[in-house]
């Protein structure tokens, strides 16, 4: 089994083989991985340095809002301690007050908003947050690629992180300011987790869960879809066993779980602090509610017992004129409107109403989440990575998206090289397919779990968007290269 170690493991009988196949531990080649690392994380920025500034969604804003919320009140609170005169500190002349949580209609993953608001440097633009982004990215595909290819030589490992900043959707999404980038992440931290040797590098493992625990808490559908990666994990390790290529290691089995536990008692802990309640989920959209009605079971169903039930939905249900995403974002939807103890009620019923329309309408619902499925699945590109906002701060010190002309709109092109990549990637594993090691097949099983997993549920919750399945698809080609460098740098044996 390939080793977790960069090049620099000690001699050992159990890892003599190894050993013999890495460069001797000098100052030299810790430099060379260093500036390699330092390049790749630099060119996987090169969509937000065309554009001169990361690309954003509406959600940005709203991340940084609550973000700096949140910090807003801990700092009142830790000055107010602080104080002798038990007076709130003046706000600064010129700067407008971070505002202050009175009631909450809905709220995005807290973990992430602290985040978004500790890497909003410099002046809340958020260069300093997919600077974050390249780095944990960086880190992980060079520590997948020296497990597969230890002695992969500096050339070839320029080619291959060349080919992940032109031909994948890594750099669109390390660039983007949003949790999109966590879920690839957490399927190649999986993949490390899973199947690198337990011995040694303890630190760099750690590294590497941590990645795992705070993607379960960046967003609430990395919950569902972790949670399913993991339990495909585990279900390899199980097969290890029974195929008896490797003895059942509870230690592997914990490097695999503990870090997703870790992670939902980070959101549980959070949604205690912030409002009280334990929440996987707390302050929730009903995008579940949502896509029931936009696939019709729901839709029929309101229409159908709103007479009857009163639904605290219905009002909204009625003005909105049916639509899933209009019932959420549209001006006369739940967002805009709704009070926090009607989107409480809606939130409380909402898993009622759906579980009602899958039984009234059982053969519909099916059939439209394996269609909405194989249509995720395969649909991925960069419609919605657009560089064509920026980040404005209001008078009450509220974050909004604003348009702003790109300067170039590179969209286009990148589309047609990220899936002209996965085309090669997947050529590639096909052509090589019968040398492929029992590993490398299991870590192979384990990548297609993690894109069905995110294509299930992106699928299911959500409308159909390219943006869902991007943000995971660059772990094909890193994959297929890990496989590439490992051939490339396997040496010859003799006729």
């Amino acid at each position: 089994m390939p080793t977790l170690e960069p090049r620099t493991a000690a001699v050992s009988p159990t890892n003599a083989d190894a050993a013999s196949r890495l460069p001797a531990h000098t100052l030299r080649a810790r430099l060379q991985i260093f500036g390699s690392m330092l390049l790749l994380a630099v060119a996987l920025l090169w969509p937000a340095m065309v554009q001169q500034r990361p690309a954003y969604f509406f959600d940005s804003a709203g991340y940084l809002s609550t973000g700096t919320k949140a910090f807003a009140i801990a700092s009142d609170k830790i000055a107010s301690k602080l104080s002798t005169t038990g007076e709130k500190p003046a706000a600064k002349a010129g700067v407008p007050a971070p505002p202050r949580v009175t009631s909450v209609v809905s709220i995005r993953a807290i973990a992430y908003s602290l985040f978004a608001a500790a890497t909003s440097a410099p002046g809340y633009r958020m260069h300093a947050l997919i600077a974050v982004n390249a780095l944990v990215v960086t880190l992980l595909i060079w520590q997948f690629w020296r497990i597969r290819a230890p002695r992969a030589s500096p050339r070839d490992e320029a080619l291959a992180a060349l080919f992940v900043a032109t031909a994948t959707s890594a750099p669109w999404f390390v660039s983007y300011a949003m949790p999109d980038i966590f879920a690839g992440a957490a399927i190649l931290a999986l993949l490390i987790l899973t199947f690198a040797p337990l011995h040694r590098q303890r630190v760099a493992r750690a590294a590497v869960a941590s990645v795992v625990t705070f993607a379960v808490a960046a967003h609430a559908s990395h919950i569902p879809i972790i949670g399913l990666i993991v339990a495909a994990a585990v279900a390899e390790l199980l097969f290890e066993r029974w195929r008896g290529t490797a003895p059942w290691s509870w230690r592997r089995f914990a490097w695999v779980v503990v870090p997703y536990v870790a992670g939902m008692v980070l959101v549980v802990a959070l949604s205690v602090v912030s409002f009280g309640s334990a929440s996987v989920a707390p302050k929730r959209l009903p995008f579940a509610l949502a896509k029931s009605i936009d696939d019709g079971p729901g839709n029929w169903y309101l229409k159908a017992t709103c007479a009857e039930k009163h639904w605290a939905v219905c009002p909204f249900f009625a003005r909105t004129g049916g639509g899933g995403p209009e019932l959420i974002f549209a001006d006369g939807g739940l967002i805009k409107t709704a009070t926090p103890a009607e989107m409480e009620a809606v939130r409380n019923e909402e898993m009622t109403i759906v579980r009602n329309a899958t039984r009234a309408y059982p053969f519909v619902q099916i059939r439209s989440a394996i269609a909405n499925s194989v249509s995720q699945f395969f649909h991925f590109g960069l419609k919605d990575n657009s560089f064509g906002y920026v980040i404005v701060q209001l008078p009450n010190g509220e974050f909004r998206t604003q348009a702003a002309p790109e300067r170039f709109d590179l969209r286009p092109a990148g589309q047609v090289m990220v899936y002209g990549g996965v085309a090669i990637a997947l050529g590639y594993i096909v052509a090589i397919a019968r040398s492929l090691s029992a590993v490398e097949w299991a870590t192979l099983r384990l990548l297609l779990a993690g894109l069905v997993a995110n294509a299930m549920i992106t699928g299911g919750l959500s409308t159909i968007t390219s943006r869902y399945q991007s943000r995971v698809i660059w772990v094909v080609p890193v994959v297929a290269l890990g496989l590439w460098l490992a051939r490339r740098s396997r040496p010859l044996t003799a006729p």
